[in-house]
């Protein structure tokens, strides 16, 4: 125990308001209105699109089962610059991954107030996703697009994310054998494919000037596809709609996609009968993986009934055979692959065994099936 000297006491005593003090600012985005929105008219049971322009295709559908004050807004932006070539795909992506970088003041705010938000580069342009409480989604809605529009890129931060992003691509040689799977199954099935290589190749060459030229360019022209679902009525849906295409338009000069403009990415059709391998050396990991895929054709909605019956059918004895009783790896799954339209039936084991003993296995549970 020591005696607080004087002198210290009287400094305390004298002490001024500091600035490094203080409440912490209002959070915007806590809801307050936590009303059910009234029905009106008959319910679906299914999303319907209220409106379709060159610009727009909005979903939209109530909620009539869980009456909770919460809402998801999901919207599917479509640019035709995004996947032109490498060297655009990657400006796409370190885009998305600066402007979500820069979110993250309003990060924290909103998830304590009970809203998320994802924001990430496709193929096709930007996906942006906000779900929670629906009182002041709209608030972080036009955070996010404000951002979008006006982002002016930090060279400090766009070293430090460029580098991170190479590091992904690079690192992505040790990731586990089921992820390089299902990563070349993509590769042989996507009618157009930039590999890691291509990207890490096209990278390097890529500047800060560069990205930001990009962003314009990016938002020139666009599609708006967007699912509107939960605490909201359908004027609420169209108003969301409208804020988001005016926005774009009125603070960017957006122009509407041409129709030629909005092809979708193809998958490669399988002919009947026709079998196919692929092979690559694994230098990391001492298991290997196997992934047999039977392209089963389009989507429509006889077609997805029947498929997912069935792979709901072989799920539990597929991990109970080639898992349990014969014990060919830890990881075994079996389940419907779907992309651009196009879907089949995966069969996907990780194994130390060989893979052409993996692959026998596989298909005889499949004949045993029948």
């Amino acid at each position: 125990m020591e005696k607080i000297p004087s002198e210290l006491i009287q400094r305390w005593t004298q002490v001024t308001v500091t600035d490094s003090l203080h409440m912490p600012k209002r959070n915007e985005f806590i809801p307050t209105n936590f009303d059910i929105k009234k029905i009106v008219g008959a319910s679906n049971s299914y999303p319907t699109t209220i409106k379709e322009d060159s610009y727009s295709k909005i979903w939209f559908k109530q909620d009539n089962s869980f009456f909770l004050p919460k809402s998801c807004m999901y919207f599917d932006i479509t640019s035709p610059f995004t996947y032109v070539d490498p060297t655009h795909f990657n400006m796409a992506r370190l885009f998305v991954t600066l402007v979500m970088d820069s979110l993250n003041e309003y990060a924290y705010d909103a998830e304590i107030a009970g809203i998320q938000y994802l924001l990430h580069a496709t193929f096709y342009g930007i996906q942006l996703i906000i779900r929670g409480y629906n009182d002041k989604e709209k608030v972080l809605l036009m955070k996010i697009l404000k951002e979008i529009i006006e982002f002016k890129i930090d060279p400090k931060r766009f070293f430090i994310i460029k580098d991170e992003y190479k590091r992904q691509l690079n690192n992505f040689k040790a990731e586990k054998p089921y992820m390089h799977a299902s990563y070349y199954v993509n590769y042989l099935l996507e009618d157009t494919f930039w590999t890691n290589d291509d990207l890490l190749d096209a990278l390097d060459d890529i500047s800060c000037e560069q990205v930001q030229a990009f962003i314009p360019l990016f938002l020139s022209r666009l599609y708006i596809e967007a699912l509107l679902m939960g605490n909201l009525t359908q004027q609420e849906a169209m108003e969301v709609g409208d804020l988001v295409c005016s926005t774009f338009h009125d603070c960017a000069g957006t122009k509407a996609l041409l129709p030629s403009q909005r092809m979708k990415h193809r998958q490669i059709q399988l002919q009947d009968g026709c079998s196919y391998l692929f092979e690559v050396v694994n230098e990391v990991h001492p298991s290997s993986c196997i992934e047999v895929y039977y392209q089963y054709g389009l989507q429509n909605t006889t077609s997805n009934c029947l498929i997912e019956l069935f792979c709901q059918i072989i799920n539990e004895p597929c991990f109970d055979i080639l898992r349990t009783k014969e014990q060919l790896g830890y990881i075994v799954f079996s389940g419907v692959r779907r992309a651009h339209g196009a879907q089949g039936l995966r069969v996907l084991v990780q194994s130390d065994r060989n893979p052409a003993y993996v692959e026998s296995r596989i298909e005889a549970f499949l004949i045993s099936i029948k």
